[in-house]
């Protein structure tokens, strides 16, 4: 049911989306949008119709991907999937709009709205490459002896023509292996460039070379100026490290990075855990572990400091796991683990801390 959720009672993603459209607020409603992901599906689609009223593109994405990831009878999601890839399109993304036409038409094959629009990026893509193509040299040149704002100009439409042809190659001209090195020279260009960071990352992907995409998303960690984007980054080199590339020690030095600007960050918390059991480093288990029990609910917080506390007793630390028993027993005075841990400690070290 995607219709308008003006009907269904007060709801504050609504309210905040009002507000924030009635004032102009893009992000204000943005906020209002994200805040609505887990919501119905009405609002979702109210909030997608009144992005596109108010000409809010990026906005209308996160509200529709959120509905599109929810509808599972068959053929629901072809209009949502086509309205996508009309925005990604627009937004100059075409390996997403193929994606979100791919899907589209796998729903509904002979839905003539989506095979127009498939024609017509197709179409574009093709002149895109052949124009992008002919410009490349002459700008290429002009660059060498650029300076000033005349440079960064000729920076950036070159960083369009490589991208243009990047777009078609991956598309229409069924040529992505040819894509990998006109994303090198767009990185050249520009180290922090993310489109180009990402085709490479997909071949890199194919090839299975995970040390290449581990560097790559390290480097992109290292330049990126948002803490959310560092860690994102950081995140994937990290699962890299630990589960393809069998490299527990380096994916234990990316997650304690991750923990030290983002404290609350439980699933880098458990990664760092995991990590440091694997490599036998059981003081830097028990101190992620002990991060994870402050912060976990409050069933589940007793037995999360009892397995902090014998984490500890592991590590030769008796203080530290006497500590972590008793605020287990503070969370629920008959815990067995943390019970038997205090006793163990007292019969074995002779005294209390």
């Amino acid at each position: 049911d995607l219709r308008p959720a003006t009907d269904r009672g007060p709801d504050r993603a609504v309210a905040a989306a009002w507000v924030a459209e009635a004032s102009g607020d893009r992000d204000g409603f943005a906020r209002a949008v994200e805040q609505a992901r887990g919501g119905p599906l009405g609002t979702l689609g109210w909030l997608a119709a009144r992005a596109r009223l108010m000409g809010h593109p990026d906005a209308e994405v996160a509200a529709l991907s959120a509905v599109a990831t929810r509808l599972s009878a068959p053929g629901a999601g072809a209009a949502v999937a086509r309205r996508l890839a009309t925005l990604a399109a627009a937004q100059g993304a075409a390996p997403a709009a193929q994606v979100h036409l791919r899907r589209a038409l796998g729903e509904d094959p002979a839905d003539v709205p989506t095979l127009a629009l498939a024609g017509r990026l197709e179409r574009d893509a093709r002149a895109g490459h052949a124009r992008a193509t002919a410009e490349v040299a002459a700008l290429e040149a002009r660059l060498a002896q650029a300076e000033g704002s005349e440079r960064a100009d000729l920076v950036a439409r070159l960083l369009d023509r490589y991208h243009r042809i990047i777009i078609a190659l991956e598309g229409p001209l069924e040529a992505p292996e040819h894509a990998v090195a006109w994303a090198k020279r767009a990185l050249a260009l520009d180290p922090a460039g993310l489109d180009a960071v990402l085709v490479l990352e997909r071949h890199l992907a194919q090839a299975g070379d995970w040390a290449r995409i581990a560097a790559l998303a390290l480097g992109w960690a290292e330049r990126s100026q948002a803490p959310a984007e560092r860690s994102s980054w950081l995140h994937i080199a990290g699962e890299l490290f630990r589960s393809r590339l069998a490299a527990p020690a380096k994916a234990l030095k990316v997650y304690r990075k991750i923990v030290a600007h983002r404290p609350a960050d439980l699933a880098a918390r458990a990664a760092l855990v995991e990590a440091a059991l694997q490599i036998g480093d059981w003081a830097a288990a028990a101190q992620a572990h002990r991060g994870l029990a402050e912060q976990a609910p409050a069933d589940q917080q007793a037995l999360a400091f009892g397995v902090t506390g014998r984490l500890y007793e592991v590590a030769g630390d008796a203080a530290a796991a006497y500590a972590a028993y008793q605020a287990a027993l503070a969370v629920d005075s008959a815990d067995p683990v943390a019970a038997d841990g205090v006793v163990r400690l007292v019969a074995a070290v002779g005294t209390y801390w």
